[in-house]
């Protein structure tokens, strides 16, 4: 074998043995290929069934993210219809503060002149205190003095009973001498003595003044020649009517008092059969 046929042997050795290698590199690959496919598609249907995991989670996630969507947007309708709402009550509550203010300045400028004449009628009431003070003590002054004045009314009316009495104890003590005078003369027979009616004017014309049951106050007295123990008569013009009598037991220079005594004829006298202040007093001729 020449040179040339060991260089051919040579080179197809060498051609053979790359062969092989590219053989068994071959089968290797096409190995390891099939076993990245396997791992592969493992991974592909992991990540499909992740995927669809992941999907439904999703579409769940966004069926959950629309209810919350939808209920946000319930909400956000029914925040805006409180907002309007609430906006109507802020220009109602606006109206009425504006209104509540204006009312404030009328009822400011109203308890101005509420307080004024507050002050006025308090000046006035003051005043008018005043004036009651001042009539209560003119009062109070007016009824000590009426009752200093009753006082001495009634202070006066005892002495001038008590000077009746003691007229009448003289009266009765002149009787009583004069009957003893006139006894004397006679010879021992008796006077007129307590049975004496003194002489009247039979002119004498007086009314009545005053009436307390039998008690009767008349106008005139001794300055129209009136005396103690004189007997008259009480008629009543108006009604055309006689009354009575009248026993003077009391006799003033202006006026004279005396006890009335009824009709005889009347059983039992009512007021209209007593004297009243206007009837005459006179002698019935």
């Amino acid at each position: 074998m020449n040179t040339l046929g060991k260089i051919l042997v040579f080179f197809i050795l060498i051609l053979s043995v790359i062969w092989n290698y590219l053989v068994v590199n071959a089968y290797a690959t096409r190995t390891n290929y099939k076993n990245e496919l396997e791992k592969v598609q493992k991974l592909y249907s992991e990540a499909a069934k992740a995927a669809g995991s992941a999907t439904k989670l999703a579409e769940e996630q966004r069926a959950a993210a629309d209810a919350t969507i939808a209920q946000l947007q319930a909400d956000i309708r029914s925040l805006d219809a409180r907002v309007k709402a609430a906006e109507n009550d802020s220009a109602t509550y606006k109206a009425q503060v504006e209104a509540i203010g204006k009312d404030k300045e009328k009822f400011v400028t109203d308890a101005g002149l509420q307080q004024t004449g507050l002050k006025t009628l308090q000046s006035q009431v003051d005043l008018l205190r005043g004036q009651v003070t001042t009539l209560d003590k003119k009062l109070n002054d007016a009824t000590i003095a009426e009752q200093k004045a009753e006082n001495e009314k009634l202070q006066a009316r005892i002495e001038r009973d008590a000077a009746f009495r003691k007229a009448d104890d003289y009266e009765r003590k002149l009787l009583d001498l004069n009957d003893q005078l006139v006894t004397a003369k006679n010879g021992g027979i008796g006077g007129v003595g307590t049975q004496r009616i003194p002489p009247t004017d039979p002119d004498f014309k007086a009314t009545v003044t005053g009436a307390a049951g039998d008690q009767i106050e008349i106008s005139l007295g001794s300055n129209a020649g009136l005396q103690k123990g004189a007997v008259l008569d009480i008629s009543r013009p108006s009604a055309k009517k006689y009354i009575g009598k009248i026993t003077i037991e009391r006799v003033d220079p202006f006026g004279a008092t005396g006890r009335f005594t009824p009709l005889a004829t009347i059983g039992k006298p009512t007021a209209a059969d007593y004297p009243t202040k206007g009837d005459t007093v006179s002698i019935i001729k």
